[in-house]
């Protein structure tokens, strides 16, 4: 199977090939030269997601380098559930949220990071996001060796749970927050690779569903769906599918067209009505975008539609099972209302958006296709129900996680020489940006619980953290009472200059912040035990024996130390009282 440009026709990449490029070498978008056939009945017998993806996923991998890997990497890929039920009222619900980060990007991103993973370059990865994508890739492609990630997203524009699931990464993964909407970032992204010198000299490559990696597994789910559906009900599935890039729906679009069980698909998009209005006219033209609940769905510039447009061009096909409704913020509030007072049931904005749809056109038997779990929008959702939802596991553990990312304006030569920057591994990033006791930190519900603290004497050996070091440290912050969170991992070796340089930026911090506080010099002890500062208050420890620096204890007089919310890790947070300043 080759690989074709919505532009160019006389394009021929392996798939291989296609999802290293990212986009084609003329700035389209990678396109199967032909679909294939599929025989449907032989999925009916087929109850595994993992052999349904593998099975449909072949023949785009046939003759290619990873075509002996396509099993391993589906069942890595696909290792969480995918889930189809029926609510009270007869409506099927597609639950694509069970992953690592609660949405259906996880599907495509953690299929695309398998595969970079097989091929063992080294890449940057550039990824602009609008919420669920950024957290999607992050996940996926954290501790991928040697692999680079940069993920931009727009400042303001997210949702404060979102902000963490993008920011909470460290290693080889880089967040960066730009002063400017989704549409500032995707630029950024496409003027990146637009300069063919400058990505050749990086590897530059996207895991954004511009991405050829990310588009096709996201059709299993679809293949998944309509072949239940057809088994349960002996007809064809129909789709309402929440829409902003077009990513989605085009994969269900494409699984359509390669003959499997689909009827008709509805697109449920916000105010950002870009492609309400092709559909109803025929002609694209692109608007900014402007914010809405649905945030993950403000785009003005939908990328995916230039392959819907080029599926236009190439078959004579009628697409008149597809229609575009736009839902208005208020109406977002009043469906999550509604079926949360009459059902009991909790969706995000954007499931909202297919739910609101679904109620004007009620003609038939639709599947809703839900793309992110509620509680990542719980600032929303909480306030419309009137009662505080819970984080599933998969969630909440990214609320004891510190916050890691670099500011920029939305200007192609300061990006460029981020990247640069990056590459070089001289990036300085911001962290812990939200302190403790703000509002911000109260809606997340991560003020400190003395009930998940441990203690660690200096010398404990008992239970010794493991994981793997950063290149880059983290700034601590200190909050309103003087305290001090520090999130860090050191190699060992320069021990005592980055100890040294910690210091100096914890006391810039704390001038900063009017804290209280007395300079420390930390003097180095002979017997390899750590650093003591000169009144022996701050003792920073070494608690493994081996020649690896796991992770800073400051201890305080009695050589104690709280660790709040131990990961299975390492420690991501280090209190400290103010009186030891």
């Amino acid at each position: 199977m080759k690989f074709t440009s919505t532009r160019d026709k006389n394009i021929h990449y392996s798939i291989s090939e296609a999802l290293l490029q990212g986009l084609a070498p003329d700035g389209g978008l990678f396109v199967p030269e032909k679909f294939p056939q599929f025989n449907i009945d032989e999925f009916m017998e087929i109850g595994n997601l993992v052999d349904v993806a593998h099975k449909f996923l072949y023949p785009f991998f046939e003759d290619d380098i990873l075509q002996k890997d396509l099993k391993s990497v589906c069942s890595n890929a696909f290792n969480f559930d995918l889930t189809m039920r029926i609510l009270q009222n007869g409506t099927n619900i597609l639950e694509l949220f069970h992953g690592p980060t609660g949405a259906f990007k996880d599907f495509g991103a953690r299929f695309l990071a398998q595969c970079f993973g097989k091929l063992k370059k080294k890449i940057t990865i550039l990824v602009a996001t609008s919420g669920d994508t950024g957290s999607a890739v992050a996940s996926a492609f954290h501790g991928v060796h040697p692999i680079e990630a940069i993920v931009l997203y727009p400042k303001d524009k997210i949702s404060n749970f979102q902000e963490i699931q993008l920011t909470c990464w460290d290693d080889n993964i880089t967040s960066i927050r730009v002063d400017g909407d989704f549409d500032s970032c995707q630029k950024l992204v496409k003027q990146a690779f637009s300069d063919k010198e400058f990505t050749n000299k990086f590897n530059l490559t996207s895991a954004n569903s511009i991405n050829i990696g990310r588009l096709l597994p996201q059709c299993v789910y679809y293949i998944f769906a309509c072949i239940k559906f057809y088994q349960d009900n002996h007809e064809k599935a129909s789709f309402i599918i929440p829409t902003g890039n077009m990513g989605n729906a085009m994969a269900a679009i494409w699984v359509k067209k390669m003959g499997f069980p689909i009827d008709k698909i509805i697109l449920s998009c916000n105010e950002n009505d870009v492609i309400v209005k092709y559909f109803q006219s025929g002609d694209f033209e692109p608007q900014p975008s402007k914010p809405t609940l649905a945030n993950a769905m403000d785009v003005g510039n939908p990328s995916n539609l230039e392959r819907f447009i080029d599926l236009k061009k190439m078959y004579s096909d009628e697409f008149d099972y597809i229609e575009a409704y736009s839902v208005t913020d208020e109406e977002i509030k009043q469906t999550i209302r509604k079926r949360f007072t009459e059902n009991g049931e909790l969706w995000c904005p954007h499931t909202a958006t297919a739910l609101r749809v679904q109620d004007q056109i009620i003609n038939k038997q639709w599947i809703i296709v839900a793309t992110a779990h509620p509680a990542k929008f719980k600032d929303i959702v909480d306030p419309l129900i009137g009662e505080v939802i819970s984080y599933p596991p998969n969630l909440e553990r990214f609320l004891s996680l510190s916050s890691n990312y670099t500011d920029m304006k939305a200007d192609i030569s300061v990006f460029m020489q981020i990247i640069n920057n990056i590459d070089q591994g001289i990036l300085m990033k911001k962290a812990n940006r939200f302190p403790k006791n703000t509002k911000f930190e109260k809606k997340l519900g991560r003020d400190v619980d003395p009930k998940n603290s441990a203690s660690f004497h200096k010398n404990d050996e008992t239970d010794k953290p493991t994981g793997n070091f950063v290149k880059s440290f983290k700034f601590p912050t200190i909050s309103e009472e003087g305290k001090i969170f520090l999130s860090n991992k050191f190699p060992f070796k320069p021990m005592k200059n980055l100890v040294l340089q910690t210091t100096n930026h914890m006391i810039e911090r704390m001038r900063e912040e009017n804290v209280t506080m007395e300079y420390v010099s930390f003097i180095f002890n002979d017997k390899n035990q750590g650093f003591r500062s000169k009144d022996k208050t701050i003792v920073v420890s070494r608690i493994v024996k081996s020649q690896e620096f796991s992770y800073i204890v400051l201890n305080n007089s009695n050589n104690l130390v709280t660790i709040v919310k131990k990961t299975s890790t390492l420690p991501r947070y280090i209190n400290l009282s103010r009186r030891l300043w």
